[in-house]
């Protein structure tokens, strides 16, 4: 896998949203986000926003 592809900015005040989103984004690529919300991982159904 490309690294840049994933790259996630330092998290600062004024990158907050922009952080979150590019993380939360970046999880789900990886197919972690479910186990890093501390839920089962699912195929199928909406996913939930933090």
């Amino acid at each position: 896998m490309n690294s840049e592809k994933y790259h996630v900015p330092e998290l600062t005040a004024n990158n907050f949203v922009d952080w979150l989103v590019k993380m939360k984004s970046t999880l789900e690529a990886k197919e972690i986000y479910q186990l890093v919300i501390g839920k089962e991982p699912s195929k199928s159904g909406p996913q939930e926003w933090w």
